[in-house]
C-alpha cells in the first residue's frame, strides 16, 4: 500500500481494517498484521496470524517467525520454523527467511551460513550477495567481503556494489576493520553510486598521518569539503564533523554538523554531534536548544 510505503501507517491501518472487515485479500491482511506488530499491537496481528500461516507464503511465515520470537513465544517460533523447514517454498527463499532470523537473534555465524546457502540456491540474486557483503563488513571481515565480491560476480557480472569492491579490493581489505570504514563501504554497497566518494574518503583516512595535530586538521578539511560536495552521504557528513571536532576546529564542525543536521533531520546521529559540536565551541544555549 502506497500510504505504508510513505510512512503514513495510521492512515494505513485504518484503510485497512474497513477492507479486511469482510474478509479482504490475504495481501491486505497480511500488510494489516505486519502494520499492527510494527506498532507494537501484537494482540490484533496474533488474531491475524494464524490464517495467514496457512497460506504458506514466505512474507507470512517471516512475520509470524518475527512476531512470534518478539514476544518471547519461543514454542511458537520454533513451529514456524518447522514449518518453513518443511515448505516447499523455492530453497533460496526458505534459506533466506532463516538466515533473517539468525541475524534478528544474533546467531551471525549461523546468519552467514544461510545466506551462502541462498545465495548458492540463486546464484543471479544480486541482492542476496549485497546481503553476505553487508554482512561480513559488519563483522570488520574485508577479505571475506572481496571473496563474496570475486565470486559473486561471476554470476551477475553487472552488479555496480559487486564490482566497486572488487576494483578496489586492496582499500576495502584494509578499512573494513575500521568503524568508519565499514560505515562507508556499507554505504557503497547499498547505493553503488557514492562509490566515488566513499573510495575518496577511504583513502583520505588511510593516507592521514596519525598522532600528528597539523595533518589531523588537514585531514578534517578534506573531509568537509567532500562533504558539502556530498550532503546526502550520511555516513561522510557524521564523519566529517566528528573529525572537525577531534581536530578542535569547532567553528567549521558547528558549521558542518548545523548543515548534515537540516538535511538528516529524522536521524539522531546529526543531532547528537550537532549538540557536541556547540559544547565543544562553548555555543551552550545552542546546544541545548538542539
Amino acid at each position: 500500500m502506497l500510504l505504508a510505503r510513505q510512512g503514513e501507517e495510521a492512515q494505513a491501518v485504518t484503510l485497512l481494517e474497513g477492507l479486511t472487515r469482510d474478509g479482504g485479500t490475504p495481501e491486505q491482511r497480511l500488510l494489516l498484521a505486519s502494520l499492527y506488530a510494527r506498532a507494537g499491537r501484537h494482540a490484533e496481528a496474533d488474531k491475524l496470524i494464524p490464517a495467514l500461516l496457512e497460506t504458506g507464503s514466505p512474507e507470512a511465515l517471516a512475520l509470524a517467525l518475527d512476531a512470534y520470537t518478539v514476544q518471547g513465544r519461543d514454542a511458537d517460533a520454533r513451529e514456524v520454523l518447522t514449518q518453513i523447514e518443511n515448505s516447499s517454498m523455492p530453497e533460496a527463499d526458505r534459506q533466506r527467511l532463516l538466515a533473517e532470523h539468525a541475524l534478528r537473534t544474533g546467531d551471525l555465524d549461523a546468519a552467514v551460513e544461510r545466506f551462502a546457502a541462498a545465495s548458492a540456491a540463486a546464484p543471479d540474486d544480486a541482492g542476496l550477495w549485497r546481503q553476505r557483503l553487508r554482512l561480513e563488513l559488519s563483522r570488520g571481515r574485508g577479505q571475506e567481503a572481496v571473496a563474496i565480491a570475486q565470486a559473486g560476480l561471476k554470476h551477475v557480472p553487472n552488479d555496480a556494489a559487486l564490482k566497486a569492491v572488487v576494483d578496489h579490493s586492496q582499500l576495502v581489505a584494509a578499512s573494513a576493520g575500521d568503524p568508519w570504514g565499514r560505515r562507508v563501504l556499507t554505504s557503497i554497497v547499498e547505493d553503488p553510486r557514492l562509490a566515488p566518494a566513499g573510495v575518496t574518503t577511504l583513502r583520505t583516512l588511510a593516507e592521514a598521518p596519525s598522532n600528528d595535530r597539523s595533518a589531523a586538521k588537514a585531514t578534517a578539511a578534506k573531509l568537509d569539503e567532500l562533504a558539502k560536495a556530498h550532503p546526502t552521504f550520511l555516513p561522510l557528513q557524521l564523519l566529517a564533523v566528528r573529525k572537525l571536532i577531534d581536530a578542535g576546529d569547532t567553528d567549521a564542525a558547528s558549521d558542518a554538523a548545523t548543515r548534515a543536521a537540516a538535511a538528516f533531520p529524522d536521524s539522531p546521529e546529526p543531532i547528537a554531534l550537532q549538540a557536541e559540536a556547540f559544547a565543544t565551541a562553548g555555543r551552550w544555549s545552542d546546544a541545548l536548544g538542539t
